[in-house]
């Protein structure tokens, strides 16, 4: 029975660490590139249109670079999975905080 339970804990916490590791940062930069992989701040992305187009998973981040305005509104939906535990995140990079000018759009739009 003791090893039955040892084995159960460790395939929770194997399980859980998985789901950690899955977790992405993602950055967006004035001088980025939406070609590019998004993954650091040297391989940010451009434009939040690309944000858009992408699908996150839970525990996900995507971070503006500060100091910075950025134009457009982003949008999740039903295929961008955060978890009330592990959430799609979203904040700044660098110094100071980045500002989205979604003009009369929502800055944010979440569907589903």
């Amino acid at each position: 029975m003791k090893n039955k339970l040892e084995y159960v804990v460790l395939v929770i916490a194997l399980l859980s660490i998985t789901n950690t590791l899955q977790a992405t940062d993602y950055y967006i930069g004035l001088n980025g590139d939406d070609n590019n992989s998004g993954t650091s701040p040297e391989q940010a992305w451009k434009n939040i249109s690309k944000i858009n187009k992408m699908q996150f998973s839970a525990g996900d981040g995507i971070f503006f670079e500060g100091g910075q305005i950025f134009l457009g509104s982003i949008q999740f939906d039903s295929n961008d999975n955060g978890t009330p535990k592990n959430p799609i995140t979203i904040g700044s990079y660098g110094r100071g905080r980045a500002i989205i000018d979604s003009g009369q759009e929502h800055g944010l739009y979440a569907h589903n």
